[in-house]
C-alpha cells in the first residue's frame, strides 16, 4: 500500500505490517519475525500470545525503525554535506582516524535493521523464543525471493567494487593504512555476493525434493493399495479354503471345488449324464464286526477308507457315499473324465493291489476279510439330495443298482463288471466270464465278467 504522507508513517501499523512481520503458529498464536518474513536476516523469531500483543509489537517496531532510519539518514546527510563543503578537511579526518570508517558504515547501514526489533522485543516482552528460520525458508519465501537475492548480490558486488576502487585510489594518493582498512571492509559483505546463486540452487533443490517426495508419496500410496489388495486376496483365499473344508464334509472334493469356483455348476440342478459307477465292499466284514472289538473295527475301516481316498483323488472320482464298509464311487461327473470306463477299471485294480498287504496282515491276525468290487457303466440322473443343513451329491439310476448287485456277487479279490463295460474294454483288459446270473431288482439275468488284470499301463501310472 503506497504511503501518501509522513503523517501516515506515524499512525498505528495496519494489516500490511502484520502480514509482513507475523505468521501463524501451529498452536494458534503468532510468530514475530523481526526482519520480515521475506527478510534475509530473519533467523531469530519470537512467540506473540495474541493479536493485540502483535499490534503493540508492530507499533513499537514501526516507531523505532522510523527513528533509526531518520537518525541514520541525518548523519549520512551531515557526512555528505561536510564532504561537499570541505573535501580536503574530510579527507584529512579520514586519514587520521581510518579505523572509524568500518564501524560508521556498519552503524549507518544496520542500525535500522537491528535497533527496531531489539527495542520492540524488550518493550513488549518478555517474549518466548520461537523457531529459528534458515536461508532455506527465505529461499522458499515466494517468487520474489530469488529476485531479491540476486538484487542484493548485485548491490553488494557493486559496493565491494566501489570500495575496492576507493582503496586503490587511497593507496595511490599515499594513504596505505586507509586503503588497507577500506580493503578489509570488503571482506565482511563479500560472501553475500553468492547469495543469489545460492538461493536459486536452494529453490531448485527444494523443487526437486518436492518432486521426489511426491513420487515417494505416490509409490507409497500404490504400495499401500497393493498391500491392501494382497491382504484382501489372502483373506479371500483363507475364506475359500475354510468354505472348501466345510463343503468337503457334505460333498465330495471335486463337487466342493466346483461350487466354490462358481464355474457354472449348480449341485442342486438335476441333470442326466453317462457315468461309470463303482461299488466296493469288504467280504466277511459283517461277521468280523460281530466277533471283534469296536476299536478293531474302527482301525480296519480307517485303513480301508484311507487307501480308498488315495485312489479316488488320484483318478478324479466322486465319492457318493459310504456306509461302513460299503462305498459307492462314480466317474465323469461333476468332473469330466475322458475314457471313464477304463479309468474306473484302473481305479479298481489299483485299489485291489493297494489293499493286498493290509488283507494279508488282517488274515494273519485272524480277521477273515476280503475285497469285492462291482463296476457298471451307463446313464444316471445326478443332483443334490438331502435336507437343509445336510446335502449329498447322488447318482440315481439302474447303473448304480447294477454296480451294487455286481459287487454283492464278487468274491474276495474279484472285480466284477457288466457285459457292456467288458465290450468297451475287451482289448484292454483280461476278463474271465462268470456266466449269466439273476440279480435282485433286475428282471433278466446279467452276464458278468471278472477282471484278472489290465493289458496296458494305466494312464495315471504313466
Amino acid at each position: 500500500m503506497p504511503i501518501r504522507s509522513w503523517r501516515e508513517l506515524l499512525q498505528p501499523p495496519r494489516e500490511r505490517m502484520l502480514e509482513e512481520f507475523f505468521e501463524p503458529a501451529k498452536d494458534g498464536r503468532l510468530i514475530y519475525v523481526p526482519h520480515g518474513r521475506r527478510g534475509l536476516f530473519s533467523r531469530r523469531t519470537y512467540i506473540v500470545p495474541s493479536e493485540d500483543a502483535a499490534r503493540r509489537v508492530a507499533r513499537i517496531h514501526a516507531g523505532c525503525s522510523l527513528a533509526a532510519t531518520s537518525l541514520s539518514a541525518f548523519f549520512v546527510g551531515l557526512a555528505i554535506l561536510a564532504i561537499a563543503i570541505d573535501p580536503d578537511g574530510a579527507f584529512r579526518v579520514a586519514t587520521r582516524v581510518p579505523w572509524l570508517a568500518v564501524p560508521a558504515l556498519a552503524v549507518f547501514a544496520y542500525a535500522p535493521l537491528v535497533v527496531a526489533p531489539w527495542v520492540a522485543v524488550r518493550r513488549a516482552g518478555p517474549l518466548e523464543r520461537g523457531p529459528t528460520r534458515s536461508y532455506r525458508d527465505f529461499a522458499a519465501g515466494g517468487k520474489r525471493a530469488p529476485l531479491a537475492a540476486w538484487a542484493l548480490s548485485a548491490f553488494i558486488a557493486a559496493v565491494c567494487a566501489a570500495a575496492l576502487w576507493i582503496a586503490i585510489e587511497l593507496f595511490r594518493h599515499g594513504s596505505p593504512w586507509l586503503a588497507a582498512t577500506m580493503a578489509l571492509s570488503i571482506v565482511v559483505p563479500l560472501p553475500l555476493v553468492a547469495l543469489g546463486p545460492a538461493v536459486s540452487r536452494i529453490r531448485r533443490l527444494s523443487a526437486e525434493n518436492a518432486r521426489l517426495e511426491a513420487i515417494v508419496a505416490e509409490r507409497t500410496a500404490e504400495l499401500r493399495d497393493l498391500n491392501r489388495t494382497l491382504e484382501l486376496r489372502v483373506q479371500e483365499q483363507v475364506r475359500h479354503i475354510e468354505r472348501l473344508g466345510q463343503l468337503k464334509h457334505f460333498f465330495a472334493a471335486p463337487v466342493a471345488e466346483m461350487i466354490l469356483n462358481e464355474k457354472g455348476f449348480d449341485p442342486a440342478k438335476v441333470h442326466r449324464r453317462e457315468l461309470t459307477a463303482i461299488a466296493i465292499d469288504l467280504r466277511g466284514f459283517t461277521a468280523f464286526s460281530e466277533t471283534s472289538e469296536p476299536e478293531e473295527v474302527i482301525g480296519v475301516l480307517r485303513i480301508y477308507h484311507a487307501e480308498l481316498g488315495i485312489q479316488v483323488n488320484r483318478f478324479r472320482a466322486t465319492l457318493e457315499h459310504f456306509a461302513g464298509d460299503g462305498v459307492m464311487v462314480f466317474l465323469n461327473d461333476p468332473l469330466e473324465v475322458p475314457d471313464h470306463p477304463m479309468r474306473a477299471l484302473e481305479l479298481a485294480v489299483a485299489l485291489r493291489e493297494a489293499m493286498q498287504p493290509h488283507l494279508r496282515e488282517w488274515r494273519g491276525n485272524g480277521f477273515d476279510i476280503g475285497l469285492g468290487v462291482g463296476i457298471a457303466t451307463g446313464y444316471a440322473t445326478i443332483g443334490a439330495v438331502g435336507y437343509e443343513g445336510r446335502w449329498a451329491y447322488a447318482a440315481i439310476g439302474t447303473v448304480c443298482n447294477l454296480a451294487a448287485r455286481l459287487c454283492a456277487e464278487a468274491k474276495d479279490g474279484q472285480i466284477v463288471v457288466s457285459r457292456r463295460l467288458m465290450s468297451q474294454l475287451a482289448d484292454r483288459g483280461d476278463f474271465e466270464p462268470l456266466g449269466d446270473r439273476p440279480l435282485k431288482g433286475l428282471t433278466r439275468p446279467v452276464e458278468m465278467f471278472n477282471v484278472r488284470g489290465l493289458r496296458r499301463a494305466s494312464a495315471a501310472e504313466a
